[in-house]
């Protein structure tokens, strides 16, 4: 029993060890790092922790001891719950990406570039059909041309690195896991400062007075019409204004990835351990008792 209990617990304590080691990990990893680790290492991380929860839950289950039994069901109970809180955020993930498909039908072949009609300063950008970003003319208004130019090639960054499917990826473990929630955040932040290290090619003091422009922008329309916005102004604004200020961040250091990749494959190690558990348990091979921990 102590075996399997060491093992069960390994998960949450890996899973809790996370949460102080966040501003480590933003600052050991860079943007680019940050928005494929993080996500992988979340994603595997939740899966460790719902491992555990079902082995232990189908362990106490399969026990003769009533109180055991519905400790079990309750742990099974709470994993169920959470599943379908993943589930519920992919059906609303699906909503924006079908609402989302209504601009990229306008796309010409010519650009990826849509102008939306609207008072709202704001550009974002969507996966769909290919790829396009969206940018409203309340924008272009206020912005010059080389401001606007880099709002775009900001928008372009999300789309050339796969942002949506990397945040997805942290938003689905945080749903699994709200113990990742702050991991989640982090990917986020990261995404929008590759996202703006990438559009800082071109020119970085414009790409910062751009940043600082919409986030203006989108305070101002706050005040006035109370609405939260997205897009532009992703992420802390005063950390990104801060960071393109200064030199450009310096390459990956490979250890500090094998190191978090060790972890991940260790973490995955004992899902593949945990989840036997529970076939032996759910579905015991020909000859074989069901697992006990008890005995």
């Amino acid at each position: 029993m102590t075996g399997f209990l060491l093992v069960a617990l390994t998960p949450w304590i890996l899973c809790i060890a996370l949460w102080p080691a966040r501003p480590i990990l933003s600052r050991s990893l860079t943007p680019a790092a940050t928005v494929f680790v993080v996500p992988v290492l979340a994603l595997v991380t939740a899966f460790a922790v719902a491992s555990s929860a079902a082995a232990v839950g189908a362990v106490l289950v399969s026990q003769p001891v009533p109180w055991l039994r519905v400790l079990g069901a309750f742990v099974l109970a709470v994993l169920v719950w959470r599943l379908c809180r993943v589930v519920l955020h992919g059906a609303r993930v699906f909503s924006s990406a079908r609402a989302a498909a209504a601009f990229t039908r306008m796309r010409s072949s010519v650009s990826d570039v849509v102008v939306i009609d609207d008072d709202v300063p704001d550009a974002f950008a969507s996966p769909s059909a290919g790829g396009v970003v969206m940018v409203t003319s309340a924008l272009i208004e206020a912005l010059d041309e080389q401001q606007v130019a880099a709002v775009v090639a900001h928008e372009r960054a999300h789309l050339r690195f796969r942002h949506h499917f990397w945040i997805q990826s942290a938003e689905v473990s945080a749903e699994m896991n709200p113990l990742l929630r702050s991991l989640a955040v982090i990917v986020r932040r990261a995404a929008e400062r590759q996202a703006d290290e990438f559009a800082a090619l071109g020119d970085r003091q414009v790409v910062l007075e751009a940043i600082a422009r919409v986030a203006l922008l989108h305070s101002a329309h706050r005040r006035m019409s109370a609405t939260d916005l997205p897009g532009g102004s992703g992420g802390d604004i005063v950390e990104r204004v801060r960071a393109l200020a200064g030199p450009v961040p310096p390459p990956q250091k490979r250890s500090v990835v094998l190191v978090i990749a060790l972890f991940v494959v260790a973490l995955s190690v004992v899902s593949v351990g945990l989840f036997d558990v529970v076939q032996d348990v759910v579905s015991p091979e020909w000859g074989e008792p069901p697992t006990s921990v008890f005995r």
